[in-house]
């Protein structure tokens, strides 16, 4: 991922985020839809930092979890599972 492409997402991102009102004013279904942009927001704050620091390891951990959460709706659930369990492990990294 090129910073430029980092910077649009970051911009979507935070565009999606400013239609969202406070928790408490917002529904069960929107609370989860601003949660899910949060997690996407913080991910890419990650792959940035770690680009600004010259961290690669750090920095493509960030975006494998990053491309895994966006194609997280194509996913068999119990696929999902596995390799997000593969990446808390950290073994293979």
């Amino acid at each position: 991922m090129t910073n430029e492409e980092l910077e649009l997402a970051l911009i979507e991102v935070n565009g999606k985020l400013a239609q969202y009102g406070p928790d408490n004013k917002i529904s069960g279904k929107e609370w989860r839809q601003k949660s899910k942009l949060m997690r996407e927001q913080t991910l890419l704050q990650n792959i940035r930092t770690a680009k600004d620091k010259g961290n690669i390891s750090q920095e493509a951990k960030s975006l494998m979890r990053y491309n895994l959460y966006k194609g997280d709706s194509d996913m068999h659930p119990f696929l999902r599972y596995i390799m997000q369990l593969k990446f808390r492990s950290q073994i293979w990294m």
